[in-house]
Order: structure tokens, then C-alpha cells, then sequence
């Protein structure tokens, strides 16, 4: 798939993943794409911007998500979030950004019912996808289940939450559910959590999104486990 932002090509272009590059005309880019060996079309001004869009900055790339199976996951005992249905690529993208900031760099997510890694998702994460791995799974309910089974503890992020955000010092390894934008987290994988906690506010709205409670989740799981 061919992904697009000057913020997610520069990261790709240091972690050495990108495979194909289009660029605008530019003899900087172009140098190093050179001294990196990696093959580049290089377009005008109208030309990138007509066949890639404006949102492009005049960076698209081609390269490989990292995907790897729950097994990967657990053998390693990495923390890893747990997307329930995020529908928003936008939202998709800002959380694996908040996730890599905070060494959350593994996540899970549904087959169906789940906003796709797009070039949106890609650029909406600052290029932070480049850093991650991605386990793409057809029951999430089953998922929590293995991860359990090899010693995790599952938090739930959600507004019901019988402790708060603060409370918690995290065991480890660990997995944090994030849920869908306007249901939150599905009861049924509710009820296969460890522990459900709520972020305290000072509010007159009752919710962050779902990004915004991620980071703040994220956050605090770093801190706390650091």
C-alpha cells in the first residue's frame, strides 16, 4: 500500500522501511533516497499533488506494516493496547501515536468492524505505525482470553469503571481496551477484563474521546510501570 505525509516518510525513511518512494521534485529528498538504495519517482508539483492529494505534502511511500500473530505478543510479554472497534481512522491513528510516545508499541484490533490501517491512519499517527506491530484477530473476546491465559493482566478503559485511572499500579505484562467511539468498550469484553477503570474529570461532558483517554491511559501505565 502506498502511504502519504512528510512526517511518517522521514520516519520511515530513518527506520529503513520504505520500498518505493514519490516525491515532488526536491534535491535534498532525492539525495537521500539515493545514498539509502532506495528506488523513487519523482513527480512535478501538480503531478504528485493530482495523483497523490494535497494532504501528501509531496511524500508518498511504499512499505510493509508489521503484522504478527497474538503468540508473538504474549511470548514476549509486551504491553499492548486493545482496539474494540474503533471506527475513526483519525481516532486509530492518534492512538497508536499516543501509544509509541508512551512504549506502547503493539496493538490488536478486529478483523471486521475496525477502521483498516490507511494512509490516514499512517499520517494521522506522525509516522508513529512505522515503530509498531499490529495483530489483526477475527475474536477479540478469544484474544483477551490467550493473552490471560499467558499471564496478562486486562484493563478496560470505560465510564462505568469501579476505580479510577489513579488507583492503578499496573501488573505486568499488561493490555489496556480502548473502545469504539460512541459505545465504549462491548460488555461482553467488559466482563473479560481484570479491572475497569474510569478517568476522573472535572466536566460538565461526561467522556474524552477515544484518543484523548487513551493518551491519558497510556500515560499513566508509563509512569507507573516505569
Amino acid at each position: 500500500m502506498i502511504f502519504y505525509g512528510k512526517n511518517p516518510f522521514y520516519e520511515a525513511l530513518n527506520a529503513k522501511k520504505i520500498k518505493k518512494a514519490y516525491i515532488r521534485k526536491d534535491d535534498k529528498v532525492k539525495q537521500l533516497l539515493q545514498g539509502n538504495g532506495i528506488p523513487f519517482e519523482e513527480l512535478d508539483h501538480q503531478k504528485h499533488r493530482d495523483r497523490f492529494g494535497k494532504d501528501a505534502q509531496g511524500y508518498a511511500f511504499e512499505f510493509d506494516i508489521e503484522l504478527v500473530d497474538i503468540e508473538h505478543i504474549a511470548s514476549r510479554g509486551l504491553p499492548i493496547c486493545i482496539l474494540d472497534h474503533i471506527q475513526d481512522p483519525h481516532n486509530f491513528g492518534a492512538i497508536i501515536r499516543a501509544g509509541h510516545c508512551f512504549g506502547i508499541n503493539s496493538f490488536m484490533f478486529a478483523k471486521d468492524n475496525q477502521s483498516p490501517i490507511t494512509p490516514v491512519v499512517v499520517k494521522s499517527s506522525a509516522g508513529a505505525v512505522v515503530h509498531c506491530s499490529f495483530c489483526e484477530v477475527v475474536n477479540i473476546g478469544r484474544a483477551i482470553e490467550y493473552l490471560k491465559e499467558h499471564g496478562y493482566w486486562i484493563y478496560a478503559a470505560d465510564i462505568s469503571g469501579d476505580i479510577t485511572l489513579e488507583e492503578i499500579v499496573p501488573n505486568i505484562p499488561f493490555g489496556i481496551i480502548i473502545g469504539n467511539e460512541g459505545d465504549g468498550v462491548r460488555k461482553n469484553i467488559l466482563k473479560k477484563s481484570d479491572i475497569i477503570f474510569k478517568i476522573p474529570m472535572r466536566a460538565k461532558i461526561d467522556s474524552l474521546n477515544a484518543s484523548q483517554s487513551a493518551a491519558v491511559a497510556f500515560y499513566h501505565f508509563f509512569i507507573k510501570s516505569s
